[in-house]
């Protein structure tokens, strides 16, 4: 689906139509997964985390598919059914804290009985939906896109610089770019909640660039791929 055809409104309330149907069906066999799961006596033992690998824009932005930077195609529902009673306390509830896809491992383990390995970037949400206190709840989630394959496509000498990351909190997201080229972009997202005004080259802003900036640089430093120089300090 392209621009052209995303103006056109008969055709993008046809694709949305369409989505929509695809929702509803998966929603109708999930009712008969949990009826099954009802009537073999395993509803009450089973821990149910539903969830997605991305969102999709939808005409949003002009947009249509995954990929990009905006919260159309970031977004994905993630919705946990503990069975046990320890989770009677918030059940039921929508809660504004930020969880990540990479929590969803960490949480299945934990629930489990598992040990959880060192190297998983996730955290358990059992605590927070067991209505434990205190919960060290993120303050930010991350977000990576490499496009490199699509921009080898279109010509691009070095595809390495065809990468994106995002560092995203309650107020801000920001967005930087590996191509020299492309500037960053900052929405504040309590005045701009459809990330439609980049507000980087404002001087009110610049602060909150440099602080943001900062943080994707830590958070990128801490998560790279360390094993190599790890057994390499351990064998020394």
């Amino acid at each position: 689906v392209g621009p052209d055809q995303l103006r056109d409104d008969p055709h993008l309330r046809e694709y949305r139509a369409c989505y929509y149907g695809m929702i509803t069906e998966v929603d109708d066999n999930l009712g008969r997964l949990f009826a099954a799961l009802e009537a073999s006596g395993q509803w009450d033992d089973t821990l149910i985390i539903f969830s997605a690998d991305h969102a999709e824009h939808l005409g949003d932005h002009y947009l249509t598919g995954k990929g990009m930077f905006y919260d159309g195609g970031m977004r994905i529902p993630w919705i946990i059914r503990d069975p046990t009673a320890a989770a009677d306390a918030t059940r039921g509830q929508v809660r504004g804290e930020f969880v990540a896809a990479i929590d969803s491992s960490p949480t299945i383990m934990d629930w489990l009985g598992l040990a959880i390995p060192d190297r998983f970037q996730g955290r358990s949400m059992l605590s927070l939906i067991r209505g434990d206190e205190p919960f060290d709840a993120r303050q930010e989630i991350h977000y990576e896109f490499d496009y490199r394959q699509g921009a080898l496509g279109q010509g691009a000498t070095d595809p390495d610089e065809h990468l994106l990351w995002v560092v995203r909190d309650k107020r801000h997201k920001l967005v930087q770019f590996a191509d020299p080229g492309l500037p960053p972009i900052l929405f504040d997202l309590e005045v701009d909640p459809d990330e439609l005004t980049d507000v980087a080259g404002r001087p009110e802003y610049q602060a909150t660039l440099l602080e943001m900036s900062q943080r994707l640089l830590r958070w990128r430093m801490r998560h790279e791929d360390q094993r190599a120089e790890h057994w390499a300090s351990t064998l020394r």
